[in-house]
């Protein structure tokens, strides 16, 4: 890597050690067809996510990839979390991560996109969620992103969200309505209740999409479109970059950051999320049919296969 040191040391099948001494596991995950579900089926699946999220020891981080329509979740070595999914061991998702198995090529890092391998990418971080609740509709199936998610102590989150109770409870007090503060107010009461009964946890989450092209140009139009479609679904997204112009710094670092095997650090990009909203985030969506048949391609092009004779028909 041009200019910077690559910072993955070590790698043995589907373990790695980063430059500063991190052990992590790399695993492919078996996702569901959620076309082929009710919602309420959807719903008491993503609630089993959600009872594995709130089991979490504190401080563990989890790092999530969407890439080329496949899904890896990447843990601690030895961690004790297990997804309740079928996962695999893979030693795949560097070679995706930079599309050749000659990931040693130069990277070149420009105002606000890289180059590497004949590729252009750009990298947006998501800044802001709408307040309004989401589904799991969110996140097209077809976009490539890396959720990265560090679970907050209970007591922290506890002693947090009582600073915010207690910062806007005169709201209902003041002679003139104070909507924000009195939504604040509720929004903080509720959680502490949920985080009490255990229903709820708090993580610190990173969240970036991955844009990738074959000139400047298609980069440029990929990029409009993805912050357009994102912006209509309440998402904020911030472009990366290294340009003293622009008053941008860091993409080569978040660049190496991002690289799997490396540890989440969750420290610029950070935000804070509630379990529930963090759930239907995740990658864990695929279209898909039967194992073997015929091959189609779904509207995000993924390949679906069809059998014609199975036997049930």
């Amino acid at each position: 890597m041009k200019n910077n040191t690559f910072p993955i040391i070590e790698i043995s099948e589907n373990e790695s050690i980063d430059i500063e001494g991190n052990k992590s596991s790399i695993f492919e995950i078996e996702c569901i067809d959620y076309s082929q579900f009710s919602d309420r089926e959807i719903d008491s699946f993503l609630d089993n996510i959600e009872r594995s999220f709130n089991s979490m020891e504190a401080n563990e981080t989890l790092r999530f990839y969407q890439l080329n329509a496949r899904s890896f979740i990447q843990l601690k070595a030895g961690s004790n979390y297990k997804l309740p999914m079928n996962t695999l061991p893979s030693s795949e998702l560097l070679e995706i991560f930079f599309k050749e198995k000659d990931i040693f090529s130069d990277v070149g890092v420009y105002d606000d996109y890289i180059s590497f391998n004949g590729c252009y990418r750009r990298i947006l971080s998501v800044c802001a969620f709408s307040s309004e609740e989401i589904d799991y509709s969110l996140i097209p199936e077809n976009l490539n992103y890396i959720l990265d998610l560090k679970k907050i102590d209970q007591n922290i989150s506890l002693k947090k969200l009582d600073q915010i109770r207690r910062l806007h409870q005169g709201s209902y007090l003041k002679s003139r309505r104070d909507i924000e503060s009195e939504g604040a107010y509720d929004q903080s009461e509720s959680l502490i209740e949920d985080l009490t009964n255990q229903t709820e946890s708090l993580f610190d989450i990173a969240m970036y999409i991955i844009v990738d092209a074959l000139s400047l140009e298609e980069l440029n139009n990929k990029t409009m479109d993805i912050v357009q479609h994102m912006k209509l679904k309440g998402v904020e997204l911030y472009i990366e970059g290294h340009s003293l112009k622009k008053l941008k710094s860091g993409l080569g670092a978040v660049f190496s950051s991002l690289v799997p095997g490396v540890k989440p650090k969750l420290k610029l990009r950070s935000m804070p999320d509630k379990t529930s909203h963090l759930t239907r985030l995740l990658p864990l969506n695929r279209s898909k049919f039967m194992i073997e048949g015929i091959e189609f391609h779904d509207s995000f092009d993924n390949v679906i296969k069809f059998n014609p004779f199975y036997e049930e028909f």
